[in-house]
Parts: structure tokens; sequence; C-alpha cells
């Protein structure tokens, strides 16, 4: 549950999280370096899931990053160290911040766990949230602040300006628009 707070305060892709080593995390700040990936193989109906693995680079070729890590952010990965320690996971450079029993933690870990506590059964939510969503949300929040597109998209790790253009949403009240337009 820790990983999806740190979602929320960093804004990483789910496979970047997973991939995450004791040795990223450097006082204020996370190198995104590598990411877990889902191994596919072929069948003779398709493509099958077989399992996942760790790639030494991220999803695009923006490659690596370093994202500031505010004071929450150190404080659940503090958090997370002293419960490793605590459950017998060692907490060297090289180990996985988000470990388990079977190996490191994958994409579906996360899935799981965030549709269980955002069930819009119980939560009165119109739609499921996905750790996709939660990226949505950070990146559309550094919008909201007022942060230059361009380090957005530097901190997100796009390619392109036109890929972080497509995830900020406008979170903004019909009167805060009316006075942005009034101001303009």
């Amino acid at each position: 549950p820790l990983g999806i707070c740190i979602l929320f305060l960093i804004g990483v892709r789910i496979g970047e999280l997973c991939g995450l080593q004791y040795g990223d995390i450097s006082d204020k700040y996370v190198y995104i370096r590598r990411m877990v990936v889902e191994k596919k193989k072929k069948t003779p109906s398709g493509w099958k899931s077989d399992g996942y693995k760790i790639v030494e680079h991220t999803k695009s070729s923006a490659g690596l990053r370093k994202i500031y890590l505010t004071e929450d952010a150190r404080a659940y990965f503090k958090q997370i160290k002293e419960l490793n320690k605590k459950n017998g996971y060692s907490t060297n450079s090289k180990d996985f911040v988000f470990q388990r029993p079977e190996g490191m933690c994958n994409q579906r870990v996360f899935d799981t766990r965030l549709r269980k506590y955002c069930n819009p059964n119980h939560l009165d939510l119109p739609f499921a949230k996905s750790c996709h969503d939660i990226r949505r949300t950070f990146i559309s929040h550094l919008f909201d602040l007022g942060l230059n597109p361009e380090k957005i998209r530097r901190i997100a790790g796009h390619q392109n300006i036109e890929m972080t253009m497509k995830y900020c949403r406008n979170r903004a009240e019909q009167d805060e628009i009316e006075l942005i337009l009034e101001q303009g």
C-alpha cells in the first residue's frame, strides 16, 4: 500500500516503481533507471504472459531521470525500508524496494491492491482507479501548479511534449476558468 502513496508523490510508471532499487534513492532524489516489464511467449493461439523481467532502461528514449522526493515521499521510502528489514528482506543498494517472498513486485501486485482499496462498490466512485490514473493525476497536478511543460515532460519521462500534453486534465472549476479568462 505504501507504494501506491509513492505513486501519487513521484508520478512514475508502475513498471519503473517496481524496478526501483535502494541504490536509486539518494537523499532527496530518486533516479529512474530501469523498469519491470511483462515477458511474453508465442503460443499457437497467440502471445501469452510468461512472468516478468527487469530491463535496464525506461519505456521511452527520454532515458535516465532524476525526480525530487518531497518530505512525505522520503518518509514513505524510510518506512518501506524499515518494514522490509523487519520482514527479513535485504535493503542493500542492489535490492528492490518493493519485494515479496516470491521476489520482486510487479505491476499486477500494485494494480490488484489499488483496485481492492479503490473499489467503486465501497467508495462510491464512478470508475475503478488504476496506477496509470495516478500518473495522470500527478502530471495534471504539475500543470495546475504552473510548472513549465518541458520540465513536466522531463519529470514524466516522455520523449516528446505532445505525449505530456495528452496527460494534462483540466481540473479547474468553472468559476476558476472564468476568473482566469477575465484576467487574461
